[in-house]
């Protein structure tokens, strides 16, 4: 015969609206007590009925994350930290993997909605075609919806500034006095690509150096594609003495192509990612980057989605973090 709450009650000698308390928000309850009902639950060897306490409590504890890409690098830490928090608030997260495809990802929202989510993330950045992101503010208006590392006018999001990255990059390759220096990018239908294209200009352009278009080359955004366009670059009768890449998978690439190609880093070429993966600090020479702080945004997300959920957050704004540029070993003064 299953446990049920009276069982726990009994046992714990509390009553039963005691031990439901204690279910749906344990921080409510003494210390003592939780502990007292803790004990009983693992004694019994109790199993909450999910089903039911969704319906009494209009909550159904299960969080959506839709991720635009799992092989990308720099979800994992975003991903631990959302999952270390809700698990203390006794939530879980379904994953749902994209691949950047919109109508996959409007069939993993209409089966997460079936199942009763209470909320979701959205994590990463989003097409820049306004008509891919309709469906976004459609299903914000049905539960909380939270963005991360976008921003979405009447949405709640929490990103760096990836501008402000790339200009921090950038002046840290200016003030080692390269001159020379490309910007290695994923194609611009995705926002964050554009805002980090924005970054590079305007440092280039304080420091009255004239853009040249065949610095910058976009290519697919994985290790790759920074391959493929170290080696466009390296055709140039004028090579870039510096590189700066939108992600540390593309930087890698970059560096793999210059060091095949006889250059040494950062002694022939300099190279700075963007997002301070945790491959950036395990290859060699360790890479310069910049910091996005992917566990600790996941663990503010989790916070704000909960909240959210129990309507403690309703503020649909834009938390922008500043971003860090890490030094390491992958950059030098030019003519060192």
């Amino acid at each position: 015969m299953a446990v049920t709450i009276k069982d726990i009650a009994s046992k714990a000698n509390v009553s039963i609206a005691t031990v439901s308390r204690y279910l749906n928000n344990p921080e409510v309850v003494s210390v003592k007590t939780g502990k007292a009902i803790q004990e009983a639950i693992e004694e019994l060897d109790y199993t909450p009925n999910d089903i039911a306490r969704s319906l009494i409590t209009n909550n159904s504890y299960t969080i959506g994350l839709i991720l635009p890409d799992i092989n990308n690098v720099f979800y994992p830490p975003i991903l631990r930290g959302i999952e270390d928090i809700a698990e203390q608030y006794d939530y879980i997260f379904f994953l749902c993997n994209t691949d950047q495809n919109i109508r996959r990802e409007k069939k993993y929202i209409d089966v997460l909605l079936s199942k009763r989510a209470a909320g979701m993330i959205f994590i990463g950045t989003r097409p820049t075609d306004d008509e891919k992101n309709r469906h976004i503010f459609t299903l914000s208006k049905k539960l909380p919806v939270l963005l991360l590392y976008e921003h979405f006018e009447g949405i709640s999001s929490i990103t760096t500034d990836d501008m402000l990255g790339s200009y921090k990059a950038v002046n840290s390759l200016l003030d080692l006095g390269h001159r020379d220096i490309a910007f290695v990018s994923a194609p611009p239908n995705f926002s964050t690509y554009v805002r980090k294209r924005r970054g590079y200009e305007k440092a280039m352009r304080e420091a009255g150096i004239p853009f040249r278009d065949e610095y910058v080359v976009y290519q697919d955004a994985y290790e790759s594609g920074g391959y493929q366009a170290m080696c466009q670059l390296l055709k140039l009768k004028n090579r870039p003495t510096a590189v700066h890449a939108v992600n540390d998978q593309m930087a890698i690439g970059v560096m793999r192509a210059a060091l095949e190609n006889g250059l040494k880093i950062p002694e022939d070429l300099s190279v700075v990612g963007f997002s301070n993966s945790s491959i950036s600090s395990q290859i060699y020479p360790r890479l310069t980057t910049v910091n996005q702080f992917g566990y600790d945004v996941g663990k503010m997300a989790a916070k704000k989605i909960i909240n959210m959920i129990n309507k403690k957050d309703v503020d649909k704004t834009m938390e922008l973090i500043e971003p860090e540029l890490v030094v390491r070993n992958s950059c030098a003064r030019i003519g060192q």
